[in-house]
């Protein structure tokens, strides 16, 4: 009875979110306030001693400095009434009726426009040197006539029994005023953030398969599996997930996958990342925003080609919406759980509704397929607008189990410092670094972090500061590591690389040990005197065999740029040279100095820790018996 109760006393007049996940459903109603920043969810729990139910907008992503349209607040839901029921217990007593549109739901950028904006942002900004992937999405409207209490919640049903999803949400804002979100229904399929206990996790989602024809999915999902596009595009937003864990979690944790999610009319494949809680909550949500998967790598340097490519404002797609708990007294935090507001549509009190949806774009999007995935993913939420759900699940554990041990192995091509216990390798390697200090320059490229994890498994000390706040006066450690970051090197009118090109400079005229990773790399053969030169195709997100130092090896490669090995570079004498297939230089050492043109510290460099191991031990024992010669 108290089921049937609740469904019939929702009160159309006042704010409510209902959350289903994981067979539980959550009934939330309270007053809705406009926050002026994320930190104000944890002061509006504190005050009112409520769970409170957020709802950022994708230009949250300012506060950490990041480039965004739009001006729409966060939202903050105080759970003054606050239910929970078995989802299988309320499923019966919600409405039946849905949504009858007022004609057809369209695209506000066609087809060809949509794969015309593709192609134009993989010429400039991935052969540019900006970004590796991008998301860039596109708007689909329409309009509902009958839009009532029950029709939301028939529509949340047939959502609800779609499963596969993270969360099922609708948001329910009627008092909303201009330009705040009035009513949000999504099916997400993706974890943000989630903080509970001692843990932190996140969940990095890409790659899409198209369900389509289920006569043929078993020998599509096969080639889906296999697909170098979708498993790059996978281990790309890996690391760029990777990235903020580095950040949030310093004490290390875990990968575990890969893992199928099947949602609605398509295929996912994930990764679950776990690591230690360390920072309050709210603080670990804000340098989470947003996640890879809706912005892309680097991060900063991708907000900043969203907002160019995309006309107008997200407002609250690709934003989070979740809960967090209020603090028990004695406690300086409540945990979270936040998905991302993807396969969703905001909807106004007239009727009229905008769903968004794009696809992580790299090196190898094919335009035209990547027009028809965006569809694909926009039909994840407007099918269920007109019918009951027909998501018929086509994996089944005998075809999962017939691909589990390839699909797995895709493991076998990533490094082992991360899928395994990060401290399990540095011992083999030796003792060299123990008691040693290295400064990372972070020029717009939190792979910074990842790198400080690694050299810290080597018991050195280890600082992270970015290009504009490093001193090289002030530097006392014993190798300075100048990091990756986007865009050409030889632009020196660019304020980040101005500044680069000056801190290069001061380190060589002083002598100290030096290493350049990427981008670093290619500032620091400028400096010797190297060319430095567009690729005509890029290498951005890929692994690639080849020799270093005499070893070959697999490594992870995110450059538009790169050295060359030309007459000027014959020239050099004391500087020795790896090249590549294509005369393109991936490693040099030279007189107190080495540089990596791949990224060590990638998922996807396999032997990456031990050549960062072996070059900083060289870097630190050559500066020492230097010393010990100057004294004797």
């Amino acid at each position: 009875m108290l089921n049937i109760e609740f469904v019939k006393t929702i009160d159309d007049t006042k704010p409510f979110a209902l959350i289903e996940k994981e067979g539980r459903l959550n009934f939330y109603q309270g007053r809705v306030s406009r926050l002026d920043n994320i930190r104000d969810i944890h002061k509006l729990a504190r005050r009112e001693n409520n769970d409170v139910v957020f709802v950022l907008p994708y230009a949250a992503i300012r506060e950490r400095g990041f480039e965004a349209k739009g001006d729409e607040p966060v939202l903050g839901l105080s759970a003054k009434t606050q239910l929970g029921f078995a989802t299988e217990e309320i499923l019966p007593h919600l409405p039946q009726e849905g949504f009858d549109l007022d004609g057809s739901v369209e695209p506000l950028l066609n087809d060809d426009d949509y794969a015309a904006l593709v192609a134009a942002f993989q010429q400039n900004e991935i052969e540019g040197g900006h970004v590796s992937q991008t998301t860039i999405s596109r708007k689909f409207a329409g309009r509902i006539k009958n839009l009532s209490l029950q029709s939301l919640l028939g529509t949340f049903r047939r959502i609800i029994l779609q499963r596969g999803h993270y969360m099922a949400v609708l948001f329910y804002n009627p008092a909303a005023e201009e330009n705040d979100a009035q009513i949000i229904l999504a099916a997400t399929p993706e974890r943000h953030l989630e903080v509970t206990g001692t843990r932190t996790i996140m969940t990095p989602i890409a790659g899409t398969l198209r369900k389509e024809d289920r006569e043929t999915f078993p020998e599509r999902l096969k080639q889906f599996i296999h697909d170098k596009k979708e498993i790059n595009e996978l281990f790309q937003v890996l690391d760029e997930e990777m990235k903020i864990m580095g950040l949030i979690c310093p004490e290390g944790g875990a990968v575990n996958g890969p893992f199928l999610r099947e949602v609605g009319a398509v295929v996912h494949t994930e990764y679950n990342l776990i690591g230690k809680r360390t920072l309050h909550s709210i603080d670990a949500l804000r340098e989470t925003l947003h996640a890879p998967t809706v912005v892309g790598s680097p991060m900063e340097s991708a907000a900043r080609v969203i907002a160019k490519y995309e006309p107008d404002s997200r407002r609250y797609y690709a934003g989070e919406i979740g809960v967090y708990k209020r603090p028990r007294t004695e406690e300086p935090d409540g945990d979270i759980d936040a998905a991302i507001l993807i396969r969703m549509a905001e909807i106004g009190k007239d009727g009229n509704f905008v769903v968004q949806s794009g696809g992580g774009l790299v090196r190898d999007s094919d335009p035209a397929n990547e027009a028809r995935e965006s569809t694909a993913k926009a039909m994840g939420i407007l099918r269920y607008f007109t019918s009951e759900s027909d998501a018929v699940p086509y994996l089944t554990q005998e075809l999962q189990d017939g691909i589990r041990a390839d699909f797995e192995a895709r493991n076998d091509q990533l490094s082992q410092f991360w899928m395994q216990k990060q401290n399990h390798y540095a011992p083999q390697l030796g003792t060299a670094l123990e008691g040693k200090s290295v400064t990372i320059i972070n020029n717009e490229d939190n792979f910074a972090h990842m790198i400080a994890h690694l050299i810290r498994s080597f018991d050195a000390d280890v600082t992270v500061t970015d290009t504009f706040a490093y001193n090289p006066a002030q530097d006392k450690a014993d190798v300075t590591l100048i990091g990756p970051g986007p865009g050409n090197p030889n632009s020196r009118d660019q304020p980040r690389m101005a500044k680069l090109h000056d801190i290069t400079a001061a380190l060589r005229k002083s002598g100290r040990p030096l290493l350049g990773v990427c981008l670093g790399h290619q500032v620091l053969a400028l400096h010797e005197g190297l060319t430095v030169a567009q690729q005509t195709s890029s290498t951005q997100g890929m692994p690639i065999a080849v020799t270093v130092d005499g070893q070959d090896c697999r490594l992870g490669f995110y450059n538009s740029f790169s050295p060359v090995m030309d007459e000027a570079a014959e020239k050099c004498r004391g500087i020795a040279f790896d090249c590549d297939d294509k005369s393109r230089i991936i490693a040099m050492r030279g007189a107190g100095f080495s540089g990596f043109q791949f990224h060590p510290e990638s998922v996807m460099s396999i032997e990456g820790v031990e050549l960062l191991y072996k070059a900083l031990a060289h870097l630190t024992d050559t500066a020492q018996r230097e010393k010990v010669a100057r004294v004797l």
